[in-house]
Formats: C-alpha cells, sequence, structure tokens
C-alpha cells in the first residue's frame, strides 16, 4: 500500500512539474508573437526588369451549345470516331487556328500543349471519347465507361509541332443527341511552353 501511495505521489508531482513548464513556454511562446520583427535599413531601390512572356497566352476553346445529333459510321470505316461538332468558338489566340468545317484546331507554335474536352450527351451513351491528333487517337485521352454515361471528360499533356490537327471524337453504336443551349461538348488548348 505504502508503494502505491508513492508511486502516486510521485505522477502528482511530475504532473504538477509537467503544468508549470507548459505554462512557462505558453508564456514565452506568446511573449514571442507579440514582438514586433526587427527590421533592418531598406536595401537600394534598383530598376523593373523585362515583362516575362506570357506562357498562357497561346490558347483556344471551342463548344457546342446549339445542339444537334452525331451520326453513327454505318460501316465502321472510321475507327478513331465521328468528330464532334464545334460551332461556337470561343476565345483563341491566333497561334492556334480553327477549321469550322472539320471541328479542329490547327496549331501554329510548337510546343508542349494541355487539352482538355468535355462531352456531355442529352441521353446516356454506350461508347468512347477522345482526342485525335492528326487522325491517330490519343491513347491517353480515351474515355470508355463500363456503362452508358452522359458525361466524359480528359486532359492530356502532349508536344504538338506547327500543323498538328487536334479534334474531338466520339464512338457510338447509336445516334448521339447533344442538348441545345447548354454546352454539350466543348475542347479547350493551352501552350505551356
Amino acid at each position: 500500500m505504502k508503494d502505491v501511495l508513492d508511486a502516486n505521489g510521485s505522477v502528482k508531482d511530475l504532473l504538477e512539474t509537467t503544468v508549470q513548464n507548459q505554462l512557462l513556454l505558453k508564456s514565452k511562446m506568446q511573449c514571442a508573437l507579440d514582438a514586433t520583427p526587427a527590421q533592418g535599413p531598406a536595401g537600394p531601390t534598383v530598376p523593373t526588369g523585362p515583362t516575362g512572356p506570357n506562357i498562357t497566352a497561346t490558347s483556344a476553346f471551342a463548344a457546342n451549345t446549339t445542339g444537334g445529333t452525331i451520326l453513327p459510321d454505318p460501316l465502321g470505316t472510321s475507327l478513331s470516331g465521328i468528330t464532334v461538332p464545334l460551332p461556337n468558338v470561343g476565345q483563341r489566340s491566333t497561334d492556334i487556328g480553327f477549321d469550322k468545317a472539320s471541328s479542329e484546331f490547327i496549331v501554329q507554335k510548337d510546343g508542349y500543349y494541355q487539352i482538355s474536352y468535355h462531352f456531355n450527351p442529352s441521353t446516356a451513351v454506350t461508347g468512347a471519347a477522345q482526342i485525335v491528333i492528326n487522325n491517330e487517337i490519343n491513347k491517353a485521352s480515351i474515355m470508355t465507361p463500363q456503362l452508358a454515361a452522359t458525361h466524359f471528360s480528359s486532359t492530356i499533356l502532349v508536344p504538338l509541332r506547327k500543323g498538328d490537327r487536334v479534334s474531338l471524337r466520339v464512338i457510338s453504336a447509336t445516334p448521339v443527341v447533344l442538348p441545345a443551349k447548354s454546352a454539350g461538348a466543348s475542347l479547350f488548348m493551352l501552350r505551356l511552353g
């Protein structure tokens, strides 16, 4: 019993010491936080350097906000899919052209590009959406859900050269209806460097 009482007293003394140390540390920390930081004299004024490049100046956006129906290719001759019409060209820099007839962006300046798309049909689609560059499917951009879906999207980063053509394509065995007066589909490109 004496051993238990001695241990209890020892624990009590340890706790009191710990609380006192905590209060002391808290007081010192508060004093440090309240103190005004010391500042040295101001350095010399130097001329402003040249303006850096605007690395996001090369970009383009096109969408389909008018709706419409994309018919499937009954003969299956286009394994890369049917081009999604993007008649509503939004902001576009002069370094990216747009061919309205083929709904393709045309790169005017070499570099690494971030390309994103959104595809939002009115009804669920069993199929795939993908980015096609120069009639070649970019495999990293393919979205093929396990079940029918009403939203497809992807973002890729790829090197592109002047003259490269970029489009959004869909593969579906049934007609795909895009809603009117909303973003049924969109394609965005941004040159990163």
